[in-house]
Parts: structure tokens; C-alpha cells; sequence
């Protein structure tokens, strides 16, 4: 007599709880006047367990420039750092890299430097009169811009203090 056993088979897979180091850049994007500098902040998450050394660079270094590193000490979830522009243009990606231990990881941030201008720059004005100024920029903008208006010396010149200039125009 021949006897079969069924035999059950059981396969047991088991996940280990990785999780991927991510990097952001903000803000995601910034417009800067031409001699400015942008200020960002990169995020690491989760902290790093030791000090590490993360890959800063731009797609077009006529227009501006950036360290091609940023230290992150151990523990700490930010870390500040600028770009200074010299020429109009863009919009520019600056892009962060991890380094390849942590996965390699990117978060890019777009910058447009433009050009700004106020005219004439000298204009004699009666007591009492008024004159009128223009001001342009290099780049038409999607959204209105706010420009600061002041004057010098204070409280000679009656002006406002903002200018808003409406999305699309220059």
C-alpha cells in the first residue's frame, strides 16, 4: 500500500523598514534683482548621522554663481545658503545632490535675475510741482511685482512708497 503525504510549503519574505534620505530646496523658485543674492534652505530628512557633504551646482554660471558644496553637521534637518547673481537672465536651476551613500538624491530651486531701472535719474522739481518716473524691469513677470520705492534725503520728496507693476508688463 502507497501512502502520500500532502506537504504544505510556506515562503516567508521579510521587509526591512529602509527609508530613503530626501533632500528639498526652498523656495522653489525666487526672482532677484541683478547683484543680489538668493537666499535658500536645503532640508534633509531624516537628519544625517554624521556630517555630510551635499553637491551644489547651476545650469548657467554667466549669470550666477553658488558654493559646489553645503555642509550638513550631524543631527540637523537645514542648512542656509546663497546664490549671487551678477547678470540678468534665466530662469537658472541651482541643484543639490546627495552624495551617493545616501541614494544620490536631487531637489532643484529656479531662479530669474532681472534687471531693474528708474528714470530719469536726475530730475529738478519745483516746490510744489510734480514729476513722474518710470521704472522698468529686464523681464516681463507672470504676477504682479511690488517694487520698494524710497527717497533721499527723507521727507524733501513727497513719492509713494510701492509701485506695483501688473503681471506681463515690463
Amino acid at each position: 500500500m502507497t501512502r502520500w503525504f500532502a506537504a504544505s510549503f510556506c515562503t516567508l519574505f521579510l521587509s526591512l523598514g529602509v527609508s530613503a534620505t530626501t533632500i528639498t530646496l526652498e523656495p522653489t523658485t525666487q526672482i532677484i534683482e541683478v547683484g543680489d543674492k538668493a537666499k535658500l534652505t536645503l532640508s534633509i530628512d531624516p537628519p544625517p548621522t554624521e556630517e555630510i557633504e551635499v553637491a551644489l551646482s547651476l545650469d548657467d554660471y554667466e549669470i550666477a554663481s553658488v558654493d559646489e558644496i553645503v555642509k550638513i553637521n550631524e543631527g540637523e534637518e537645514s542648512v542656509d545658503f546663497e546664490v549671487e547673481s551678477w547678470s540678468e537672465g534665466g530662469p537658472i536651476t541651482v541643484t543639490a545632490t546627495l552624495p551617493a551613500s545616501l541614494g544620490s538624491g536631487t531637489a532643484t530651486v529656479t531662479i530669474l535675475v532681472i534687471g531693474v531701472a528708474i528714470g530719469p535719474e536726475y530730475q529738478e522739481v519745483a516746490p510744489d510741482d510734480t514729476t513722474y518716473f518710470w521704472v522698468w524691469l529686464s523681464h516681463a513677470q507672470p504676477l504682479d511685482i511690488t517694487l520698494r520705492i524710497s527717497t533721499e534725503p527723507e521727507g524733501i520728496l513727497a513719492a509713494p512708497t510701492t509701485v506695483v507693476l501688473p503681471a506681463g508688463q515690463t
